[in-house]
């Protein structure tokens, strides 16, 4: 008893970190587990300039699985653009509506 009162902060640090890291593996295995492909219906940004993107009806919350994490993603992805994510794979791909141009997110 004396031990986990002597450690009690120690115990508690390494307690926050085992659940952050646990986490963010919950979160690294749900990107690895999107899948889309099709044109942007709807898309939104959060405080944080964190997207939240509806396609085929289903809603997919781009910045809790840190795609696009930086503040200059806002206004980029626009309803009508074109989005792809395979299973199993880290990156998403744009394709501007009325553009043939592509961009590609990396997942941080």
């Amino acid at each position: 008893m004396k031990f986990l009162v002597k450690y009690r902060k120690v115990l508690l640090f390494i307690s926050f970190l085992l659940i952050a890291f646990i986490l963010w593996l919950i979160g690294y295995e749900t990107s690895l587990n999107y899948s889309f492909n099709g044109v942007v219906e709807n898309v939104s940004y959060d405080v944080q300039h964190h997207a939240t993107v509806t396609i085929r009806g289903k809603e997919y919350e781009l910045g809790l699985n840190t795609w696009g994490r930086n503040k200059n993603i806002k206004g980029i992805i626009e309803k009508g653009d074109s989005m792809i994510k395979k299973k199993g794979e880290l990156y998403i791909e744009l394709i501007k509506r009325n553009k043939k141009d592509s961009l590609i997110f990396l997942h941080k």
